[in-house]
């Protein structure tokens, strides 16, 4: 399972230290082994210890982060899993997305949880290419979070042997790049005065949503930065 060194589980702002340990242990049992946090509410060692079984060299390895930015900075995708959708939080079926991984699997990848309590949080979600979501009971939705990721690492590890071993992503971009083009984006908004008080709070989200989903390579997102920084030196 050599394949699912390129995804990163990414736990956000986790409340309860036996979910850890519980995530922990379905990492190892289906054969994963990053695992990452964004601002835990408090992280003990000895108590996530306790629901992780034998999945310990996990837990002395977990990577904690201050912001979402952080976390996923170096990814070449960022897929958030959620039970909520709307208007603006469209969300697509775990079949649809494994689907997609036939040509993606060896990019670099974070897969994001969100707390317990209240599921992942817009500033989380703007950071995604894709929410996915799990098949529930539609009067019982919410899933416990271990149990959550469990459910999506089986069917990873179970259509493993569709996904490509190995591809080039020496064009694949990196989520930094997106940041920078947000803010260029957001920059020349301003300066031509597009932003008023009609203007959707959610709009620059729907924006930066747009180009992570169209998933440009490096060369294309070069093009877009140096487009939107001449729009900007012009205003």
């Amino acid at each position: 399972m050599s394949q699912f060194k390129n995804f990163r589980i990414l736990l956000v702002e986790p409340e309860d230290n036996a979910n850890i340990g519980a995530v922990a242990r379905a990492m190892k049992n289906m054969g994963f082994e990053d695992l990452a946090l964004i601002t835990p509410s408090r992280y003990e060692f000895e108590r996530a210890k306790i629901t992780a079984c034998n999945a310990i060299d996990l837990l002395k390895n977990v990577k904690t982060f201050d912001t979402i930015e952080e976390a996923v900075r170096d990814s070449t995708d960022v897929i958030g899993f959620s039970a909520r959708t709307g208007k603006n939080r469209p969300c697509i079926f775990i079949d649809e997305w494994l689907e997609s991984l036939r040509t993606r699997s060896a990019s670099k990848t974070c897969l994001l949880f969100g707390p317990e309590e209240s599921g992942l949080h817009d500033k989380h979600i703007e950071q995604c290419r894709n929410l996915v979501r799990i098949p529930t009971n539609p009067r019982c939705s919410s899933l416990n979070l271990a149990q959550a990721v469990l459910i999506v690492l089986y069917e990873l590890s179970k259509n493993a042997s569709l996904f490509p071993r190995g591809s080039d992503n020496s064009r694949l971009v990196e989520w930094e790049e997106f940041f920078h083009l947000d803010h260029l984006v957001n920059e020349v908004l301003i300066k031509c005065g597009f932003y008023n008080k009609g203007t959707p709070p959610h709009l620059p989200q729907v924006i930066g949503n747009l180009f992570r989903r169209s998933l440009p390579n490096k060369r294309e997102m070069k093009i877009l930065q140096g487009i939107f920084g001449r729009i900007l030196k012009s205003l």
